[in-house]
């Protein structure tokens, strides 16, 4: 991260601020999962890689898009494997030429006669959604409040398992409008006091 923030033509910091900036957005000289800092960083780490794979990738048809660390290629028409050979190969050339190791166990081929996942949304709808389980799981959590308000409303556990369903009921409310509503009022009825 420290070649980041000393990088001539991004932030050009000096090696001290570079240090100082690279401990403040790292834990132990790592970038934890989930930290806010990530997926900026993540974005820092290619800029001068990744707009040559987009152009190479699109020269052959393929449309590009990274979240964090979720890369994804797609394309319209079926892709034949010296097709799947090479964007792999690119895609790999550019983790590698960063210090980057692909985990091979999350690397998926996926046709659209089956339901692609991608950050946890199912992407080859009409639109995005979230999985079938993903809203079971939100209903569950739902569920739960109304259960445990039942004996107690003000506890910190309780505060605690709110805000978390109440946050897992807006993620649901942005792909899942009236499924999400509902939830909320269920939410509302049992806010913590």
């Amino acid at each position: 991260m420290c070649k980041i923030f000393a990088h001539s033509k991004l932030f050009h910091c000096t090696p001290e601020v570079a240090a100082l900036l690279t401990n403040i957005t790292t834990l132990n000289g790592s970038l934890p999962q989930g930290w806010k800092t990530s997926g900026y960083l993540a974005n820092l780490t290619f800029w001068d890689k990744e707009p040559e794979l987009v152009k190479k990738l699109e020269a052959h048809s393929f449309s590009y898009s990274r979240f964090m660390d979720d890369i994804t290629v797609s394309c319209k028409t079926r892709i034949n494997n010296k097709s799947k050979t090479f964007i792999i190969n690119e895609i790999y050339r550019m983790l590698f030429s960063k210090g980057y190791s692909p985990k091979r166990s999350k690397h998926q081929i996926i046709s659209n006669s089956n339901r692609m996942e991608v950050t946890g949304l199912t992407v080859n709808g009409k639109k995005p959604s979230l999985s079938k389980k993903e809203q079971d799981n939100i209903r569950a959590t739902v569920h739960k409040c109304e259960c445990h308000a039942k004996t107690d409303r003000s506890s910190l556990e309780y505060e605690k398992l709110w805000n978390s369903a109440s946050g897992k009921v807006s993620s649901l409310t942005r792909f899942h409008v009236e499924k999400g509503v509902k939830l909320r009022q269920k939410l509302r009825a049992v806010k913590p006091v």
